[in-house]
């Protein structure tokens, strides 16, 4: 289980900048926390249908190794990038 963990980990370190760039850019055309999150959950999918293309797909063998599925290798870096959205949002609203 930890070793789940720690691999999915390594997976969204990648996507975190990516995921405050995406948050600063939100925050900046005013939107709230539910945009954010909507707009999260949106490109999560698209990058699960990107990634279904075979050549794609080759790279997520170590995560199968490691017996994590796809489906929980997205849903779990969904939650990953609500815990830091969330606060990253209150923390803004409290200085506007």
């Amino acid at each position: 289980m930890l070793r789940q963990i720690r691999s999915i980990i390594l997976y969204y370190k990648p996507l975190l900048v990516w995921s405050f760039v995406i948050n600063f850019l939100v925050a900046v055309n005013d939107y709230n926390i539910y945009h954010a999150v909507l707009i999260k959950l949106f490109l999560i999918g698209l990058l699960w249908f990107v990634l279904k293309e075979r050549q794609i797909r080759k790279k997520l063998r170590f995560y199968k190794i490691v017996g994590v599925s796809n489906l929980r290798l997205f849903g779990t870096i969904f939650i990953i990038d609500c815990m830091v959205t969330i606060p990253f949002f209150l923390v803004l609203k409290c200085f506007t």
